[in-house]
């Protein structure tokens, strides 16, 4: 599943559901900062959030220290919407990215936030494009407001299905719970075999 959250949050989140939810596997989704890289790929099968060279390398040298074989577990966050607010690298750079760090293995987006989803299908359709052009499998994108469109637009992956529980923990659901209402909400999304629902 995937987590947006400040550091402090992964390991007690990941503690508190690994007995309770032993199959899952976690990737982070959300801004990181280089100082938290090695404790990102402890906790974390993947980064899907990966906005800058400096985070790049710093996880490709922390790779090549534990060895292990283990490639570069990273999507990279395009900026679709050209918003100076948001981080992510433009469309136009993926080919110089994937040159640099060949071991990407998809692209992830946050379109600019709409009240209608449809609006978000332009930056959809530009990051599926993307992915094909450069023969990337994975895409990572749609919120539990836009999630409809995304699956439209070729989404493998929802980014963020649990926005609409987001603040479950203040309406009185612990951690275990609010995971059993993005498994829900992914379930009605996609299905329990990961197919379009």
């Amino acid at each position: 599943r995937g987590f947006n959250g400040r550091h402090g949050e992964w390991q007690a989140k990941i503690a508190a559901l690994g007995d309770r939810f032993p199959g899952l596997t976690w990737r982070l989704i959300g801004p990181l900062q280089s100082n938290k890289a090695k404790s990102a790929l402890q906790w974390f099968a993947a980064v899907e959030s990966l906005d800058r060279e400096r985070l790049a390398v710093r996880l490709e040298a922390l790779l090549a220290e534990g060895a292990h074989g283990r490639a570069l577990p990273v999507l990279l966050e395009i900026n679709v919407g050209g918003e100076a607010s948001k981080s992510g690298v433009a469309p136009e750079s993926v080919g110089s990215w994937l040159e640099r760090f060949p071991g990407i293995r998809g692209l992830m987006t946050m379109p600019p936030l709409a009240d209608d989803p449809e609006a978000s299908r332009p930056g959809f359709r530009r990051l599926a494009e993307l992915a094909r052009a450069h023969g990337l499998a994975e895409l990572s994108m749609g919120t539990s407001q836009d999630w409809r469109v995304a699956v439209e637009e070729d989404v493998v992956e929802l980014d963020d299905v649990g926005r609409g529980v987001a603040g479950a923990a203040e309406h009185g659901l612990d951690a275990g719970q609010q995971l059993e209402e993005r498994e829900r909400l992914r379930h009605e999304v996609v299905g329990p075999d990961g197919e379009p629902g």
